[in-house]
């Protein structure tokens, strides 16, 4: 039975150590997402977090091993229960084969408290119900940040600053605007983290006897450029007070209605989705994009041609 299992460790590791050097031969895969992110995700606190797992076990398909779904949070290490419910302690969740599955939900929630929750799915060749060293895993953190969404986010003034409201009042909404939206700083060590305060970038632009850039960041004026204007542009019939970064692709669409094309790709461990609006004969283009489910882009008045929008979604 040791040489069996020492044999089977060995197997496995053998073939997980080729899947790291060849990616691209490799049909095992595993993987635990939170709202569609790897790795590194933040979520607000009044805001759906969807925990799933999936699983492609490629020549390990039938090996019996111990399933292993932990939370470590604040207040405690938690397990996954067959039931669907998540209870205290390091216990085993599952024992049996391999299989393949897409993505399964494991959790769907709101409200949770703020801090930073890791949650590990594991799979243990050796079924004895202890996670031995020699497991093969993945892991999500999430931060659950401090602040919560108001319940509609769009049409607020709130969502500006006092100087970017005057500018609204003074000038009129823009003819071009970009806005931008960061959640990400530095610590100490040099590490990424998620900040509790959101930065804001925005970029106005008006095309009236001359072309005016005005840049603001987190509400706070930063410079104004002027240079020749161009020929008019067809106006945007959205204003920046419209956008803040609690909105998901569900007020996106109420707010602009569907978009003419839709790209999805995951990179650096975290989903982002395009939504491209195209121009018609009394709206200008516009460009969305979300980052693991909540908006981290937008760009209002032209949009760029992605080469995958080329081809799936021309300019008219």
């Amino acid at each position: 039975m040791v040489i069996h299992r020492c044999w089977t460790i060995f197997l496995m590791c053998l073939v997980f150590s080729f899947m790291v050097i060849e990616p691209v031969f490799a049909r095992e895969y595993m993987a635990i997402k939170a709202n569609n992110g790897q790795r590194q995700v933040m979520a607000m606190q009044n805001k759906p977090l969807d925990v799933t797992i999936e699983l492609e076990s490629g020549i390990f398909r039938g090996l019996s091993a111990d399933w292993w779904l932990l939370a470590e949070t604040d207040v405690g290490v938690f397990h996954y229960s067959l039931d669907g419910s998540w209870a205290p302690g390091r216990t085993v969740s599952y024992q049996g084969p391999l299989f393949d599955f897409p993505a399964f939900p494991v959790l769907s929630t709101n409200g949770l408290p703020p801090g930073t929750y890791k949650i590990r799915f594991a799979l243990d060749a050796v079924v004895d119900g202890i996670l031995n060293e020699n497991n093969f895993s993945d892991e999500v953190d999430v931060t659950i940040v401090p602040f919560t969404c108001p319940e509609n986010p769009t049409d607020s003034l709130t969502a500006l600053s006092s100087i970017q409201q005057r500018f609204l009042t003074t000038r009129g909404n823009p003819d071009i605007f970009m806005v931008g939206f960061s959640s990400e700083e530095l610590d100490s060590n040099g590490q990424v983290v998620f900040s509790e305060n959101i930065r804001r970038i925005d970029s106005w632009v008006y095309n009236n006897t001359e072309m005016a850039t005005i840049v603001f960041d987190s509400g706070h004026f930063v410079k104004e450029t002027t240079r020749e204007a161009v020929s008019p542009l067809l106006a945007t019939p959205f204003s920046p007070s419209q956008f803040t970064y609690c909105m998901t692709k569900e007020d996106i669409v109420a707010l602009m209605g569907q978009p003419s094309c839709t790209l999805s790709e995951e990179m650096g461990g975290r989903s982002y989705e395009y939504l491209r609006y195209n121009p018609t004969q009394d709206r200008a283009a516009a460009m969305v994009v979300l980052e693991n489910g909540l908006l981290t882009n937008v760009t209002a008045g032209f949009t760029l041609d992605y080469p995958d929008f080329s081809t799936q979604c021309p300019l008219d």
